[in-house]
């Protein structure tokens, strides 16, 4: 009797194979390269130079000290190097609470390298998605991933501005709601709004270019509807969407108000935002400007000094934190190629129109033609949004569009080649966008040496509390460096602890005030009053001052 054919066994699917695990393996595996040497170093060292980066770790220190001799983290009367902001003006993030208590389990070092290590990863493999939610093939969505991950405006904000490194919370928000757009259940909806509503948690910047991105994708989803349906049905389906991701996001704001104000200590949020009242004149400096998307990155050594120079002579007044707007060259051609060849599709329409937006909001307050003004977003929004400053930040909506358009027309480029060639024509791809948008750069790293349990226990003291609420009652706010900088590339000089006693001089701080932060040997606390003209009583070298005792 003839015995039946065994079945064949089911193929179990390898769990390191996964194309989600090898792209969060490789850009991790690159985050570290471009970080180097601060994974060897994670509690002593961070990406970047002294100046905001040094600042938020002082901060997270704080937080750190005081939860652990039980002490609100809201009660810094320390805050204000080297511009004198008050602490008290500075509407907080929800996300503070959960820094604090992970830096007093990791330090503030330790918590802020893992902020801003992580945002890597998460960027390239949220953009990974929903490059292949679009329509990418895996090797192209995982170049489109890696392309938006390591831009460098993502490398520039890691050196600077942890916060605003999670770029992954766009590709999320795109994700879900393209996830409905193709057919997918109201509870994607849901999902976009929990993103938007942890995003308002995260960072108010952030929240504001979503809102955007949002009003966006409805717009474009509404004007382009799905063959054969009316206008009114259509009118409806979005209207009910809006509803209901409106309502999860809504779920956030108790809790971001009641953080953002806390409590008696900081008065209404209203007049916090009366407090940051942003000029055009401000508004204006940090925008962007056309040619930023098209130079290369100022720090790839790869690029001419004469380039350098001349990007270094059009930072109007702002920094390349802000203004790196470059997303390569090979994302450029690979983006245009599929704008050529299916321009017409849904696709390709929304991620113009999400570029389209954020490229115009990022331009300056009202452009001049021949004595006529002509109107900008940034114009209009400023009295409505006076609280934000820096609308060069929405140009990240077009490096997100432009590496979601790259991955598509690789994709394109793939199906016309046999298995080699697109093979060799991705990794070419890779190669050419790492050396030419975002080759790693020489090491900009910051040293930190931790301040004695005596320093911590003297802000402490009766007699210090004392002291510093009669420098509120007369409008003076102590500073303190929590922290000793020392540069990397810096010489090393043994740590000296000096304080600064209140001078009859005073040393007014203009264009000095970052040299203030990059003294390789200060560690000394100042007195900052809050005037026009913010004003320091000690120099930028504590100990060679008359006015500082050791």
């Amino acid at each position: 009797m003839k015995q039946p054919a065994a079945k064949p066994a089911p193929s179990r699917a390898v769990w390191w194979r996964s194309p989600s695990l090898v792209i969060i393996g490789a850009s991790t595996a690159y985050a570290l390269v471009v970080t180097y040497p601060v994974v060897f170093n994670l509690g002593s060292m961070i990406y970047g130079y002294p100046g905001d980066a040094t600042g938020t770790v002082a901060t997270y220190e704080f937080w750190a000290q005081a939860l652990r001799q039980h002490q609100s983290i809201f009660e810094n009367n320390l805050w204000g190097a080297p511009y004198g902001a008050g602490w008290q003006a500075v509407p907080f993030a929800v996300i503070s609470l959960a820094l604090a208590s992970l830096s007093a389990l990791l330090g503030g070092i330790g918590a802020y390298n893992l902020e801003v290590l992580a945002s890597f990863p998460l960027t390239a493999w949220t953009t990974y998605l929903v490059a292949r939610r679009f329509g990418c093939r895996p090797l192209a969505a995982a170049f489109a991933g890696l392309a938006f991950a390591f831009i460098p405006y993502h490398i520039e904000k890691a050196q600077g501005h942890a916060g605003q490194t999670h770029t992954e919370l766009f590709s999320a928000t795109l994700l879900f709601l393209m996830r409905w757009r193709q057919g997918g259940s109201r509870w994607n909806l849901a999902g976009a709004g929990t993103v938007a509503g942890v995003t308002l948690w995260i960072d108010y910047y952030f929240a504001f270019i979503d809102a955007f991105l949002v009003a966006t994708f409805f717009a474009a989803s509404f004007l382009r509807g799905k063959g054969g349906e009316s206008w009114w049905p259509r009118l409806r389906t979005h209207v009910v969407a809006a509803l209901i991701l409106g309502l999860a996001t809504a779920a956030f704001v108790p809790v971001t108000v009641l953080v953002a104000e806390r409590g008696s200590l900081a008065g209404s949020l209203a007049a916090q935002t009366a407090s940051f009242n942003q000029s055009l004149a401000e508004v204006r400096v940090y925008s962007s400007r056309p040619f930023e998307f098209l130079l290369p990155y100022h720090a790839n050594p790869l690029v001419p000094k004469r380039v350098v120079d001349y990007e270094t002579s059009r930072l109007h007044y702002s920094n390349f934190t802000e203004q790196s707007l470059f997303i390569g060259y090979t994302v450029m051609v690979l983006a245009a190629l599929w704008v050529l060849v299916a321009w017409r599709r849904f696709e390709t329409i929304v991620l113009l129109a999400i570029g389209a937006v954020g490229f115009l909001v990022s331009l300056p307050p009202g452009l001049n033609f021949n004595h006529y003004v002509v109107p900008t977003p940034s114009l209009l929004l400023n009295p409505v949004f006076p609280i934000f400053r820096v609308y060069a930040r929405f140009g990240i909506l077009v490096l997100l569009g432009a590496a979601i358009l790259a991955g598509l027309g690789l994709s394109w480029a793939q199906e016309r080649l046999r298995r080699r060639a697109a093979l060799l024509l991705s990794s070419t791809a890779s190669r050419r966008h790492t050396y030419c948008a975002s080759c790693p750069h020489p090491p900009r790293t910051s040293g930190w040496r931790r301040s004695p349990p005596a320093f911590w226990s003297s802000t402490r003291s009766p007699r210090a509390r004392r002291r510093r609420r009669r420098s509120r009652r007369t409008s003076t706010s102590y500073i303190n460096r929590s922290t000793a900088i020392r540069s990397s590339t810096a010489p090393q000089r043994p740590a000296r602890r000096t304080s600064c006693i209140p001078a009859s001089s005073r040393t007014t701080v203009r264009a000095s005030q970052g040299r203030f932060f990059r003294s390789a040997s200060a560690m000394c606390s100042c007195i900052v009053t809050n005037t026009s003209r913010t004003a320091i009583r000690c120099p930028t070298t504590c100990p060679a001052s008359p006015t500082c005792r050791r």
